[in-house]
């Protein structure tokens, strides 16, 4: 598998777009309060767009090797580092590590 690395500046976001593979989360590294580098700590928030209607907003931790939620043959957008607009505190720097899957309907 392809594998996928990509940082995530404090309080910013990464779009990407998939249409016919999923990204499973290997690793997540994630910058605490007092600015040290912790692995597999935290969370990532994820909002899903896809072109057949369905979004969701939902979150992954870095302990567990989690695939994105999205469905094949469908392209969905989402967004990375996600965080509720009502949030107090911006979301934390990261650096996120992925391998690239191919998916397939069940037939």
């Amino acid at each position: 598998p392809s594998v996928i690395s990509i940082h995530i500046a404090e309080g910013q976001t990464e779009t990407i777009t998939l249409n016919g593979t999923t990204l499973l989360l290997e690793t997540l590294h994630a910058k605490n309060y007092e600015g040290r580098w912790l692995s597999q700590h935290g969370s990532l928030g994820i909002s899903m767009t896809c072109d057949n209607g369905f979004s969701m907003v939902t979150y992954i931790f870095g302990n567990e090797n989690t695939h994105l939620p999205n469905l094949p043959e469908i392209e969905c957008e989402i967004i990375l580092n996600w965080q509720d607009p009502e949030a107090d505190d911006p979301a934390s720097e990261k650096i996120v590590v992925f391998s690239e899957v191919n998916l397939r309907s069940m037939d």
